[in-house]
């Protein structure tokens, strides 16, 4: 390789950093942050902050699917979203985790729709999916539309 050639990618490899470090702090400071053990619940665009520990938890026990059809049994204490949000009028709720994951719920979901504590984060399941894919562990935020 010609001194040329090396200098043009060095110059492209420089560049691509130095756009993936403003595209990553653009991101990591638009993100919104839950205190530790703490669930964001959003409603109109107000959040408010609650624990699990602040609602009288039932045990669940649930087995769920995957897309491949393998079956994983669920159990611990938690409570229903619906116990969560209250009286609020929806169309929509999503649930995020730490990741961005989301899963959607809707108001048919809300017999169904468990926030389960797993090992000091929460996680959501909806009985009776026959796929896992609202599945949400480390759920840190909920927002109601």
């Amino acid at each position: 390789m010609n001194k040329k050639v090396k200098l043009i990618l060095s110059g492209v490899i420089l560049c691509l950093a130095l756009i993936t470090s403003i595209v990553s702090a653009t991101y990591l400071k638009g993100r919104k942050s839950t205190p530790e053990n703490q669930i964001a619940v959003s409603v109109n665009a107000e959040d408010k902050f609650i624990s699990l520990s602040d609602f009288k938890l039932s045990s669940v026990s649930e087995d769920i699917k995957n897309k491949k059809g393998e079956t994983k049994h669920i159990e611990g204490d938690g409570v229903l979203i619906r116990d969560i949000i209250g009286s609020v009028s929806f169309t929509e709720i999503t649930v995020i985790s730490d990741d961005e994951y989301r899963a959607a719920l809707t108001s048919d979901d809300m017999e169904n729709a468990w926030l389960l504590s797993d090992e000091g984060t929460a996680r959501l399941i909806v009985k009776g999916d026959e796929n896992s894919k609202r599945d949400v562990k480390n759920v840190v935020r909920i927002e109601v539309k």
